[in-house]
């Protein structure tokens, strides 16, 4: 069969015929939104840790005035902190795990 007995197809044709089948689109769907999870994860830990940073930095100051100021942004900038760097881990894990499935 000659090349120009073959029957052109269209733009929409081609398209169709490189669509992946209906279970591969649905993994792969599956694994970009991990990826993004953990991109996301990362980036909201990082926030979280910079705001928690300035209020470790504001203890200094308010121990100079009031003992229970003080302890008050002790113990909101360790949970900060600590919400921070587990939202890194989480989302680094996921990262991790998705590098893996590729």
């Amino acid at each position: 069969m000659l090349m120009s007995d073959q029957p052109k197809l269209s733009d929409s044709d081609k398209l169709m015929n490189d669509q992946p089948k209906e279970s591969d689109s649905h993994k792969n769907v599956n694994i970009r939104m991990e990826k993004r999870d953990g991109e996301t994860y990362v980036a909201l830990g990082l926030f979280i840790v910079a705001v928690g940073i300035p209020v470790m930095v504001g203890t200094y100051f308010a121990a100079q005035t009031n003992t229970r100021a003080a302890v008050v942004n002790v113990v909101c900038a360790t949970v900060l902190l600590i919400i921070g760097f587990a939202a890194i881990v989480y989302g680094r894990l996921l990262l991790t795990r998705n590098k893996e499935r590729d």
